[in-house]
This record gives C-alpha cells, structure tokens and sequence, in this order.
C-alpha cells in the first residue's frame, strides 16, 4: 500500500514522440474527445451507468429528500442556483491541503485519526456546496480505503457503495488528485470503460487496454516506450493495485521481466483482501502470461475461475490450449 505516482503526459518533444508511439503501438489515432455514458445520484453522488438505474436507487433510496436538480445547465441545491463553470473557478487549495494530510495519515495507519475534524467544513454553512462536494468525495474515498486496508473489512457492499459515491462527487472536478481518485476507483470496481480517455501515458491507460481487449490484440504489442514521471503528488491506493499497476507496465514495456515470482506476489497482496473484483484481474493476467510461457495447465487453471465473468468470461471459454 502507498502513494500512487501516476505516469503523465508531459508538454516537451521528448515525451510527445513516446506518447506517440504508445498510440502508434496499440493502434489507437487521436479522435473527438466523447462522453462515456455515466451519471450519478443528485443526493448521494453514488455513480451509476444508465439512467434506469439511477432512478431506481433514487426511488428506493431518497423518494423522501431534497436533492439536486439540473435546470438549464446549472445545479440546483436548496434553493442555491450554481453555474457549472464555478466548478473552475473555486479555490480547492486549502481542502487538498488536508486532503494529503489525512491521506498520507491513513497510508500510515495512524490509529488517532479524527475525522470529525476533516468533515467539518462539510458542517457549516457559509462554505461552499461544490467545496463541500469536493472534500466529501476524497473523505468517503479514504474512508472506504482505511475500512478495505486497515481494518480489513470484507462489508463489500459498503466498500462499493461508498467508492461509488466518491466518484460520483469526484466526476464534475478537472484537478490532477480528482483525476487519479477517479481513476484508481475505476481500476479498483472494474469500471474499465471509464478509463479509456485518459492520457496514454498513464498506467491506468495500459491497464484500459489489457483489461478491455483480446488476448491476441494484448500480446501483439510490446516494447512500449516507458514515460518518465514527474509527478509529486499522488493519491492513495491499495498495494495490490499498485503492484498490477506496475506489472501492466512492465507486460507492455519489458515483458520478460514479468516471471512466477511477480505472479506469486500479486497472489499474496490479493489474499489479504480476497475481493472478487481483484481476484477476477489477477486471474486474466495469469492466464494470458501462463499461455505466453506455454504452461497450458496454468493457462486453464486460471481461466477457469473466470468463465462466467462478463467481460473476461468469452476469452475463458474459447481457450483450449
């Protein structure tokens, strides 16, 4: 477990011809930017994929609250009209500030945590609803870590329900730390697709691609130029996923260091959390390296545990060896 310093995209020649390449390598050409569908609950934030079910969960969940309402391009909330373009215009400094603080507390373990001192610009009522939001996405995102990691809770549905609302809140906001908050949450609930847009620099970008692609179109692609990074901040993210984080990049830039000793370590980190999410990447990553080495009893093995998953399960079933 620790801080995720995610690779970026940076402005100077010599990485603009490595992003390049990437796009060249995985056969992916600059396109309009487009929209994936999603949208979240107007009261809780929880993230949703269609609208069917937001309505859904907001029928069964908050048919008797005061929510939001979108009118005409600006958000309604209690009477207050905010423009959308406000999102840009606020100062978040000082609520990051204390975002790192807890975060960098939480990936210590620290026992004395007092949360009520972070949540209580959430409290009062002079500070800003979209500050508000801001801060409420990171806390339930560290909230559900320290429930995952620290204290080793197995309440999946909690641990969903509040990694969802975090990024439902974190979806309207541009800065790089809701970015990468987004993007871990994505990796960890398996919500590839929404990763397909960000940089191709980044490793949740690789991760995209492995994760949402055939074996064959995964395979065929290696020496990846690495991207150097020079990121300083970062966000918080479990140690397994750090790890798959680094052997992605290490299956498309330097696969043969990738061997059973990378496998057996992933092992380790993913039993101490035995989330089936997680157990679902590891055992395509296995499959696909245990086919490449030529161990087809692995191979099958692996793919087996995931025949009826519903993005990996048609690969499982074709392989025969």
């Amino acid at each position: 477990m620790g801080i995720l310093l995610d690779t970026v995209e940076d402005n100077d020649e010599s990485s603009g011809w490595k992003v390049e390449a990437i796009r060249q390598k995985l056969g992916i050409f600059p396109s309009p930017p487009k929209k994936l569908p999603s949208c979240d609950c107007p009261v809780c934030h929880k993230f949703f994929f269609t609208e069917g079910e937001l309505q859904n969960h907001i029928f069964n969940e908050h048919r008797h609250e005061r929510y939001y309402m979108r009118i005409e391009g600006r958000l309604l909330n209690e009477g207050i009209y905010l423009e959308e373009s406000d999102i840009q215009h606020i100062n978040y400094d000082d609520l990051e500030e204390k975002i790192l603080n807890l975060q960098n507390r939480v990936d210590k373990n620290d026992c004395s945590i007092d949360w009520s001192k972070y949540k209580k610009p959430l409290m009062q009522h002079t500070e800003h609803p979209l500050r508000k939001q801001y801060l409420s996405g990171f806390l339930d995102y560290l909230g559900a870590h320290e429930q995952e990691i620290n204290n080793n809770s197995a309440d999946y549905q909690y641990l969903s329900d509040h990694f969802g609302k975090a990024y439902g809140n974190l979806q309207p906001f541009s800065s790089y730390l809701a970015q990468q908050t987004r993007k871990a949450i994505a990796l960890k609930m398996n919500w590839f697709n929404q990763l397909q847009d960000v940089s191709e620099s980044s490793l949740f970008f690789l991760a995209w691609h492995f994760f949402s692609h055939k074996h064959t179109n995964v395979a065929s692609v290696q020496g990846l130029p690495a991207v150097s990074n020079k990121q300083k901040q970062g966000i918080i993210i479990d140690g397994f996923h750090e790890e798959l984080l680094e052997a992605l990049r290490l299956y498309y830039c330097e696969r043969s260091s990738l061997n059973y000793n990378w496998l057996h370590k992933l092992q380790m980190l993913v039993n101490e959390i035995n989330n089936r999410n997680y157990l679902d990447k590891l055992a395509l990553l296995k499959a696909r390296l245990f086919r490449e080495w030529g161990n087809t009893n692995y191979a099958k093995e692996a793919y087996h545990s995931i025949r009826t998953h519903p993005n990996f399960g048609a690969e499982a079933r074709e392989y025969n060896g």
